[in-house]
């Protein structure tokens, strides 16, 4: 019987006991046993980060009885890992990854309440004085919503005391997402007060205790060492730059990958068009595919390649840093668009005040954050230099839609309206050349060539587009009439005017002209009578505009 599909859950014991499809990243438990004492795996979002610490906490957990969830999995087949390993351990697990609040004093209310949680959950250590006394203390704190740092900075390296002297035996730390708070709060102005109260949260806890702890902790970035973990001596982390026992438990390989479509029925002759859309990423050298597009992908009704991990957010951070100035990455951006690899010095330990004005900083964290990929290395002196590059067809839509969204919101709003407030009421004179205008602007980030013209304007106006949403229906690519047309504004209100495009690029291998493609937008609007849907929605004022583009030039027209 075909499995559940497991998008949604992140709980190992969830997606087992539903019957969920698994991906066996079991063995991983081995290579953190016989790992550093502090372990940091960093991957982009949605890599399953989250559900390979759910599976080590309920391997190594003491308190529950989870020993069934394995049964006819890698990791049961491993006698001595079972033996000496499965269920021994007390285990502190945390997860800042919706620690994502604007000002400080919010996300220190969530930060404490999430070590409240833990702290309570631990139930085994009722009747110890110091345990009641301190979780009283945490529970009123919280419940009244009052930050007390002094309460908290310290939860880890206290409750791990606790049970270390209760059970007797080494704790096991997880921490899911640990950057995010600190992401945020560089963002949102904070990041100087976060740093402190995390410093003995987690660098001060580790430090102290080396002895008491197997630490595991997952993120994207690999934040300065010095900024938390300094004097760790039994710390290592690892993001794929190089080749270890961890390069394959995060994402799926390709083997993974065809014995899911297998399952799913899909017969595997369309494997070169999901290696161009969701592999490309490269850990250590090995193949790895994108795990949340694939399962989108084959878990789908009617299973369509498409963007799916793109459109999952987390852009903050990479879009203050493309618009700053300062951090010169706009030439690297134009190359990686032409499709061509940038050489860089991949900084393995970040600091945010370096990614203000260090390009190679920001391509760091675009590695890192998963929008590019490594194809090569050399050696520079000392340094080994990365040749990067996109990874797959997903995220280059990534770099063209997501950017086009970002030029429309930040870089001319009032420009903008301007451009909207002419199409709105019919001026097409002063749209057309205002639209000219802006494109000129920004169309060097892009691939403009014969095969990616049209998708460039489409992306772009639906961009552009988008904050007419409130008065307007936006339809891409919508069928009526006899066709399809490319872009159609339906009003809200029938009373006012409608409108739909049709844009046509130029191929000038076929020796077209600009004449030649706007006459053939104008003819196919009317033959296909693409204005049906606007007439059904009982609108009467429709504006029919034929688009050409060429390159960077572009005419607009009305019939």
């Amino acid at each position: 019987m075909p499995k559940l599909s497991p998008l949604g859950l992140s709980d190992f014991k969830q997606v087992i006991e539903r019957g969920t499809y698994y991906v066996d990243k079991t063995a991983m438990v081995r290579a953190v046993v016989e790992g550093a004492g502090v372990q940091l795996h960093c991957r982009p979002r949605r890599f399953g980060k989250t559900l390979n610490l759910s599976t080590l906490r309920y391997f190594f957990d003491c308190q529950g009885e989870y020993r069934h969830l394995f049964e006819g999995l890698a990791i049961a087949e491993d006698e001595e890992m079972m033996t000496l390993h499965q269920g021994k351990y007390p285990v502190i697990a945390l997860s800042f990854k919706d620690v994502k609040m604007s000002t400080y004093t919010s996300a220190m209310q969530a930060m404490t309440s999430l070590l409240y949680e833990e702290w309570a959950r631990h139930t085994c250590l009722k009747g110890i004085a110091e345990y009641d006394d301190l979780v009283a203390d945490m529970a009123a704190a919280v419940r009244v919503g009052k930050v007390k740092e002094f309460l908290f900075r310290d939860a880890i390296k206290k409750l791990a005391t606790l049970l270390y002297q209760h059970h007797g035996a080494q704790i096991v730390l997880l921490i899911d997402e640990y950057d995010t708070p600190l992401v945020e709060a560089w963002l949102k102005g904070y990041h100087d007060e976060m740093i402190e109260f995390m410093r003995p949260l987690l660098g001060g806890a580790l430090k102290d205790n080396q002895s008491l702890f197997k630490g595991v902790l997952t993120g994207i970035l690999r934040v300065a060492k010095e900024s938390l973990f300094s004097g760790l001596n039994n710390f290592v982390a690892e993001a794929g730059l190089e080749e270890d026992s961890f390069c394959d438990k995060f994402g799926f390989t390709e083997p993974e990958v065809k014995a899911l479509l297998a399952h799913r029925g899909l017969n595997g002759r369309e494997m070169d068009d999901v290696r161009s859309w969701y592999d490309g990423y490269r850990y250590g050298g090995i193949p790895i595919y994108n795990p949340w597009s694939i399962l989108n992908y084959a878990f789908a009704m009617d299973p369509t390649l498409k963007p799916h991990w793109v459109n999952t957010g987390g852009h903050d951070l990479l879009k203050r840093l493309f618009f700053n100035e300062q951090s010169g990455i706009k030439d690297k951006l134009e190359e990686l668009l032409r499709g061509g690899p940038i050489n860089v010095y991949v900084d393995e330990y970040l600091t945010f005040r370096g990614l203000e004005t260090n390009p190679d900083a920001v391509v760091s964290l675009m590695y890192f954050a998963g929008y590019l990929r490594v194809v090569g290395e050399f050696r520079r002196g000392d340094r080994i230099f990365r040749e990067l590059s996109i990874p797959n067809r997903e995220v280059k839509l990534a770099y063209e839609d997501t950017l086009m969204a970002w030029f429309n919101e930040d870089l001319s709003r009032a420009f903008n309206n301007r451009l909207l407030d002419a199409l709105t009421t019919g001026d097409v004179l002063t749209f057309g050349e205002g639209l000219a205008k802006f494109v000129l602007k920004v169309v060097s980030f892009y691939d403009t060539a014969d095969n990616r013209t049209e998708h460039f304007y489409h992306a772009f106006l639906l961009g552009l587009l988008a904050c007419l949403d409130p008065a307007y229906l936006i339809r891409s690519n919508g069928e009526s009439g006899f066709g399809r047309y490319d872009i159609c504004l339906i009003p809200k209100d029938s009373s006012r005017k409608g409108i739909v495009m049709e844009i046509k690029a130029v191929r000038a291998r076929r020796g077209e002209t600009m004449t030649d493609r706007l006459a053939e937008a104008r003819t196919q609007l009317l033959a296909k009578q693409y204005d049906t849907e606007l007439i059904a929605h009982g609108v009467t004022d429709i504006l029919r505009l034929a688009i050409a583009v060429e390159g960077k030039e572009v005419v607009v027209e009305q019939v």
